[in-house]
């Protein structure tokens, strides 16, 4: 089900931003949501994701995880409330957390390897 809601949301605008998240999710989180942020026409007429994010529910609170191109003017991502933001290749990636316990996010999320291949994401699931 997580396979689907995630090639189903790169389905409907891309080419576009491809989102990096952990290629291994923390102890007992797993993906809510997967959705673009923001979207434009590119220059054959399709619709293309400017900004993409991820939301993830665990023990700790929810994590947003969200991606954009660094070019674009202003931001679409909310700002890192946890102090993890990332410039890379062109893309800007933030993390926040919503903690329910006053954990300390780096400490649950801070150490995780990103990438943007859905192959690489050992905690996607088929179900």
């Amino acid at each position: 089900m997580q396979r689907q809601m995630v090639e189903a949301a790169y389905a409907q605008t891309s080419p576009g931003v491809r989102l990096a998240l952990p290629v291994e999710l923390p102890k007992d989180y797993q993906l809510k949501r997967f959705w673009s942020v923001a979207n434009v026409y590119d220059g054959a007429g399709r619709l293309s994701s400017v900004a993409r994010s991820a939301e993830f529910s665990g023990p700790h609170g929810t994590v947003r995880v969200c991606e954009e191109l660094e070019e674009l003017p202003g931001r679409m991502c909310p700002k890192s409330n946890v102090g993890i933001t990332e410039t890379k290749d062109g893309l800007v990636r933030t993390v926040s957390m919503a903690s329910e316990d006053h954990a300390d996010p780096r400490a649950v999320w801070g150490e995780v390897a990103y990438s943007a291949a859905l192959d690489d994401w050992s905690w996607l699931s088929n179900v």
